[in-house]
């Protein structure tokens, strides 16, 4: 058993559902064990870097060749609404969930068909329509899956791993930026030449991802047994209810935590959403160039970040979570900045080096700064909530993009202020984003579980 003294077992194995006491029962977590549990960082990224920007780009230029960037940021704004309405009630259905195979596989069983229909609908849209459907179908299978398994970590990572598991995690979710980038844009690239044979080609990549992950984290799981859920006093949709609820004046470490991830991945989406455009229109390259060009950013750019991702998380176990954060988004700040000036694609290359960096080194620092003030009661629930600041910072960002970059291009009859005052804003939001980090505990230890309510 990897985690949890159970108090009360009775002889089938299984809690009385009175009283549990979850704690970890080994010091360390073997290599092969902290990787499959990492298995759904990497395939669930890679559906999202195969789909955005490359897949979306593209499907957005042919359905909405007048306005691409408006149908982009509003179709997916209404997904990331989407995305914070479903997490927190899939943590706390999660964590009220009584099977046979516990409380989270039932959710990664319904999360991954889900997630792999949605691919093969967006890549067959012949219309505004189908491609909105597909969309809303890729955030609802996501939104299964993710706070379901970002629960995993608090519940069965001893607290001294949970800096190196967020490192591996991050490592993970960078090899997926990788790969999905280079074969989606590399794919793409050469749909002149083999139509929409590329598309599903493209998108059969992440959906062998999805199931390779399903079966390994199927396997790490069910070795483990499950503690029952802890008695409650409240029905399910009271639970549901109160879903969104938490005392944020009274956890003013997890309040500043959510401040400062909402502003940095408000910044870290308004550049990857529109990327591609922006290759496009202001650097001036055809579609199919921006493609391919895309797919070589990605690989260089990410073999340079897949060596800092590890460290990164080593360092936050032995330094603290908070000086690691501020780097990350010093760094994103200052590519930002320079991405403002380029006009080149080698400029372009180096400042979106320095982007990656910074956002390799905050992702394994923020995550191991969360799963320190997860409390285990509700672990699903909570991670649920936190994920609204992912949702929310992505939603504002696609929302700013659809109102800004094509009317104020229109407006100024160019094909460059609208891209200019939005990646203007991604800049102030990374400053933003350094700032509140100012606030956050200073310590690496774990701090006391914050208050639930």
């Amino acid at each position: 058993m990897i985690c949890s003294i159970l108090i009360g077992f009775n002889r089938n194995g299984r809690s009385p559902r009175s009283k549990i006491d979850y704690t970890c029962a080994v010091k360390r977590l073997p290599w092969p064990t902290l990787l499959a549990l990492s298995s759904f960082s990497f395939a669930v990224t890679l559906v999202t870097n195969t789909l955005d920007p490359a897949v979306f780009g593209h499907l957005v230029l042919r359905l909405a060749p007048e306005a691409p960037n408006t149908l982009l940021g509003y179709t997916t704004f209404a997904a990331s609404v989407l995305a914070i309405i479903t997490g927190p009630i899939v943590g706390v259905l999660s964590d009220r969930t009584h099977s046979r195979l516990g409380p989270r596989l039932p959710f990664f069983l319904a999360g991954v068909p889900i997630m792999i229909a949605a691919l093969y609908v967006t890549a067959l849209a012949s219309s505004i329509l189908v491609f909105v459907l597909g969309v809303m179908l890729y955030r609802l299978g996501d939104n299964l899956i993710l706070p379901v398994w970002q629960a995993l970590y608090p519940e069965l990572v001893p607290a001294r791993q949970r800096g190196l598991a967020a490192g591996l995690k991050s490592f993970l979710e960078i090899l997926a930026v990788l790969v999905g980038r280079f074969s989606a844009g590399e794919l793409m690239g050469r749909f002149p030449e083999l139509g929409q044979s590329a598309l599903l080609a493209a998108v059969s990549v992440p959906a062998i991802g999805l199931l390779a992950a399903l079966w390994l984290t199927w396997r790490t799981v069910r070795r483990h047994p499950w503690p029952a859920p802890p008695p409650s006093e409240e029905s399910t949709w009271q639970a549901l209810r109160r879903s969104f609820h938490m005392d944020w004046r009274g956890n003013p470490g997890f309040t500043w935590w959510f401040i400062n991830r909402a502003l940095f991945w408000t910044g870290f989406v308004i550049l990857g959403t529109f990327l591609l455009l922006f290759i496009i229109d202001v650097i001036g390259l055809p579609e199919a160039e921006a493609q391919r060009f895309m797919a070589r950013l990605s690989a260089i750019l990410g073999g340079a970040i897949l060596l800092i991702a590890v460290p990164s998380g080593r360092l936050a176990d032995r330094w603290g979570r908070k000086p690691l954060v501020m780097l990350g988004c010093a760094l994103a700040a200052i590519g930002t900045v320079a991405v403002l000036f380029v006009r080149e694609p080698d400029s372009l290359m180096w400042a979106g080096g320095l982007i990656g960096i910074g956002s390799g080194v905050f992702i394994s620092a923020n995550f191991a700064m969360l799963s320190d003030i997860v409390p285990v009661e509700a672990t699903a629930r909570f991670l649920g909530i936190a994920n609204i600041a992912s949702a929310g910072g992505g939603a504002v960002a696609r929302l700013l993009g659809g109102l800004l970059v094509d009317p104020i291009n229109a407006a100024t009859a160019t094909r460059s202020a609208g891209y200019l005052m939005l990646y203007a804003i991604a800049a102030l939001c990374f400053l933003l984003s350094w700032w509140s980090a100012r606030h956050l505990p200073v310590t690496a230890d774990p701090a006391p579980p914050p208050k639930i309510r």
